[in-house]
């Protein structure tokens, strides 16, 4: 954990007290000012017994608190049992550093063993500024006094970004390059587009996350991400606007104009260093709304439409893959003809390197060999005719999707394919809750919520949902695939939208004015579907 995870104080910090056994009635006297100031204080003392080594629990109790408090008196205090060349405090002191705490040092006022003397002389070589005490009481008053003072001047960060699932393929050289476009001096804003316009898919969005995760500790305000999408505008985007603004200030106004809250968030943010993510805008209109106030502040936009941004913003350009991230994608071990021709056919583009690996882990999971899973692949998209198509080509990029979609289809039984070609229904970049396509599926397919938990995990593994996780259960496609599957689905659009209405019915049984509050994705999402 970083400073950037830091809670603000809208509840009380937990107070991590560092000191030696022998401090008694100065820890008294600590944990006094801590509660008097409104706190929490967290003291080893009163740990449970774990399964765990003693240096473990005392890391991830520094690691979990907000605030960092050291009494250091006379002892140096025991050793750490794996590192005897330290003592528990001097470990909490290194530990709290490396995880971005604040530290109050208070030192006691009296002679200190050589080993003692030579821990608190490094606390003061760190750059802390020490105070003496000489009494509990005087301890008591100066505790009291740093913790409001820390907490007068100290605005916690905010961090709101997607977390990272584990499985990004590193792309060095772009996101070097972002970053330093993120980090130089007087950036403002900052945009990752393609390189070919119109085209998604090539992991603009992706490797945005990867970099956001990076730069966090360069922006002591925080960064925070928002997905926009091809049709958001209006009083719609106002509201994704204002809801950024409260991350920063709770009392920020409910508008419906896109640039008065555009002039909110400004105003929110003020002079604090932020990182703000907008991801997927399409419009200038969606643009100019980020652009207001916070002279601090760093806009990172992700767009297939270079031209919407800001003529001083310095551009970022994704295109594919190189042939080495594209063969870690795919993973190692493919005899080197067929990683080849999977490069070739698929073009490096990232969307259709992940759907023919999901495509072959499928099929080993069922028992396949990679080789053979590999080859029926290839041989299904020679026959569908992709290898002939020019990948620099925007109309054969989306013939390529399809191909390589419909690759990962055969996977599914004609039930299946039913249903997830009914997930067209869904908006762009909209989070789909897993209640809602099971009431969805239950009422097109008669399928029970197990069922449809358990398909959304295959979709996943299949690279056929972008997004997928089970607390809460949510589920995203991308917008590529999305776009492939409304193409599929063009003739049966009032029909979607007919079932999954007729699907939900059953919770306003006396008509749609009876609609409880829980379904949040029907008070937002109904009125566009009936």
């Amino acid at each position: 954990m970083t400073k950037s995870d830091r809670p603000g104080a809208t509840r009380p910090w937990r107070v991590f007290l560092s000191h030696t056994s022998d401090l008694g009635p100065f820890v008294e006297a600590a944990e006094a000012a801590v509660t008097r100031a409104g706190h929490v204080p967290v003291d080893m003392k009163y740990f449970a017994a774990e399964d765990r080594p003693p240096s473990d629990v005392c890391a991830a109790a520094v690691e979990s608190a907000d605030v960092y408090v050291l009494v250091a008196g006379a002892n140096y205090g025991s050793s750490v049992r794996e590192g005897p060349d330290v003592s528990y405090t001097e470990m909490e002191f290194r530990a709290a550093g490396e995880a971005g705490l604040p530290r109050l040092a208070f030192l006691l006022d009296v002679p200190a063993e050589p080993r003692q003397r030579a821990f608190r002389e490094s606390v003061t070589d760190s750059g802390l500024t020490a105070a003496m005490v000489r009494d509990p009481s005087a301890l008591e008053t100066r505790v009291y006094q740093a913790l409001i003072e820390l907490e007068r001047r100290r605005v916690p960060p905010v961090w709101s970004v997607p977390p990272l699932r584990g499985t990004e393929v590193p792309r060095p050289s772009l996101a070097d390059a972002l970053v330093a476009a993120v980090l130089a001096p007087g950036a403002s804003s900052v945009g990752v587009t393609t390189g070919l316009v119109g085209a998604g898919g090539f992991g603009k969005t992706t490797v945005a996350r990867m970099v956001a995760h990076r730069v966090r500790e360069y922006f002591s305000g925080g960064v925070v991400w928002v997905t926009v999408g091809e049709d958001v505008e209006g009083p719609e985007l106002a509201a994704t606007i204002t809801s950024m603004a409260r991350l920063f200030d709770a009392a920020a106004p409910e508008v419906t104009d896109p640039l008065a809250a555009g002039a909110a968030l400004g105003r929110a943010v003020g002079d604090r260093e932020v990182l703000l993510v907008i991801d997927d805008v399409w419009t200038r209109d969606q643009v100019e709304p980020f652009l207001i106030g916070g002279g601090r502040t760093v806009r990172l936009f992700t767009t297939r439409q270079r031209d919407v941004l800001p003529e001083a913003a310095a551009r970022v350009p994704v295109d594919q893959m190189t042939a080495g991230e594209a063969r870690l994608m795919l993973s190692a071990g493919l005899p080197a003809d067929l990683a080849g021709e999977t490069l070739e056919a698929t073009g490096r583009w990232p969307v259709l390197l992940g759907l023919v690996q999901g495509a072959v882990r499928d099929g080993v999971a069922a028992g396949g060999n990679p080789e053979n899973e590999l080859r029926d692949i290839l041989q299904a998209l020679r026959e569908g005719g992709i290898t002939v198509l020019d990948i620099g080509d925007e109309g054969a990029r989306s013939e390529a999707v399809a191909r390589t979609v419909e690759a990962g289809l055969r996977r599914l039984t004609s039930d299946e394919r039913s249903r997830y070609l009914e997930m067209a229904v869904f908006g762009e970049d909209v989070t789909i809750p897993g209640e809602v396509l099971a009431r969805l599926w239950a009422h097109t397919g008669g399928w029970p919520a197990f069922r449809s938990r358990r398909f959304c995990a295959r979709l996943f593994s299949l690279s056929l949902l972008a997004t997928y996780r089970r607390h809460p259960e949510e589920a995203q496609l991308h917008d590529v695939i999305r776009t492939y599957l409304r193409h599929r689905t063009a003739d049966r659009r009032a029909e979607l939208d007919r079932a999954l209405v007729d699907a939900h019915r059953p919770l306003a049984p006396g008509g749609w004015a009876e609609l409880p509050s829980d379904p949040r994705y029907l008070w937002t999402w109904l009125p566009v579907h009936l």
